[in-house]
């Protein structure tokens, strides 16, 4: 749900700066901060609505299509463990949650650019984008923490619980 009001909000706020932006768009900036390639206020607006909804229907789409998958189509470490009868609901929802986190991630990112985008050709006139490169750092920083806890967590299979009957003795 997140990630709909997220991606509503995103598509909102590009189709809302579509007015305020000049009639050549700056919409990259080469090393030295000056603009490199221009476009439209039109194309810059269909861009930007086009990788968001692409972006979030991929995501969302693999998320509810993941338990209808056949279990022979996944590679997954532990694959037997992890999908067995009693584990895999949580296992296909844990990875569709991930997912969803990741398309978030990529939601925020595309607005942080954007709006970056109409900040330079607003308030900056014409200078580098002043966050884009954090935003990408951060994003780069998410998405590895997501990857990473994901493999570290399907690569291990837990330990079966002590049988208290043996500790008391």
């Amino acid at each position: 749900m997140a990630v709909g009001i997220t991606w509503l909000v995103l598509i909102s706020y590009v189709v809302w700066t579509h007015g305020q932006l000049p009639k050549q768009v700056a919409v990259h900036f080469g090393a030295g901060g000056e603009p490199d390639r221009w476009s439209s206020p039109r194309e810059l607006t269909l861009a930007i609505s086009m990788v968001a909804t692409l972006e979030f229907l991929t995501f969302t789409g693999i998320a509810w299509f993941l338990p209808r998958i056949s279990q022979t189509h996944w590679n997954l470490p532990n694959k037997n463990y992890w999908l067995a009868p009693e584990r895999a609901v949580g296992t296909t929802t844990r990875i569709g949650r991930d997912l969803l986190a990741m398309a978030f991630a990529t939601l925020l990112l595309l607005g942080a650019v954007h709006w970056d985008v109409v900040q330079a050709n607003q308030v900056r006139a014409n200078q580098e984008l002043a966050i884009t490169i954090g935003a990408v750092v951060v994003y780069m920083f998410l998405l590895a923490g997501i990857l990473v806890t994901m493999i570290l967590h399907f690569r291990r299979i837990p330990s079966p619980p002590l049988d208290d009957s043996r500790l008391r003795q």
